[in-house]
């Protein structure tokens, strides 16, 4: 009697789990924002030649410091994981863009690959970023602009601190400033 009992309650939590993934993906489904990861964010920022400007405004910024092709695609990253709310997205198409042209000045390839894959995940604490918004939605009560608030610092630091070792390898590797 007592295992026809735990049985029936197994089965009554298995199928109170099986409802609320079913919700879950519904709700997931329903969102208009993650239909929107199904167009390859890339291939549309990479076409629509998006990156490259990302880059140039980048280059802006960090002026003749050493290895600064690895400094300005830390603060792409940043830039395009925001917008893209994807650090695969933002680590393939900056990448993708930044390769050749570190390549052409003879940067590391071991380096160069390490700025990249160590700045892309930056992208997804710097608001606006749709884990913050499937978060809210999932968690329910937690407010979409206090997340928002919250992420910009450890987002920009992480970003900081990534420039930071990228300058600290820059030195080591005796990698030199480019020209824009």
């Amino acid at each position: 009697m007592l295992l026809v009992q735990l049985n029936s309650l197994c089965l009554k939590i298995y199928q109170d789990i099986a409802n609320c993934l079913r919700r879950l993906s519904r709700l997931v489904e329903d969102f208009p924002i993650i239909k929107e990861v199904d167009i390859n964010p890339y291939l549309v920022m990479n076409n629509g030649g998006i990156a490259k400007r990302l880059i140039s405004f980048a280059q802006i910024f960090v002026g003749q410091i050493p290895g600064n092709l690895a400094q300005a695609n830390i603060l792409t990253n940043m830039l395009f994981g925001a917008l893209s709310g994807s650090s695969v997205a933002a680590a393939s198409a900056i990448g993708g863009c930044m390769s050749p042209i570190e390549k052409e000045q003879k940067y590391d390839p071991a380096y160069a690959a390490a700025a990249n894959i160590a700045s892309a995940p930056t992208g997804l604490l710097i608001p606006p970023t749709s884990a913050f918004i499937v978060y809210s939605t999932v968690a329910g009560g937690v407010s979409i602009s206090t997340l928002f608030m919250a992420g910009y610092v450890p987002g920009i630091l992480m970003g900081v601190v990534c420039m930071i070792v990228a300058f600290i390898g820059a030195k080591k590797l005796g990698i030199k400033a480019v020209g824009r």
